[in-house]
């Protein structure tokens, strides 16, 4: 999984969604973090 996958993002009206996507360890990590 590149880092691209592990955060998406996607606008809808005037909703910005961010989804953090790490099912292994459901958590945020150092790299993720400073992202």
């Amino acid at each position: 999984m590149t880092d691209s996958d592990v955060i998406r993002t996607r606008t809808e009206d005037h909703i910005f969604e961010v989804t953090l996507d790490r099912p292994k360890a459901n958590a945020i990590d150092l790299v993720t973090s400073q992202r």
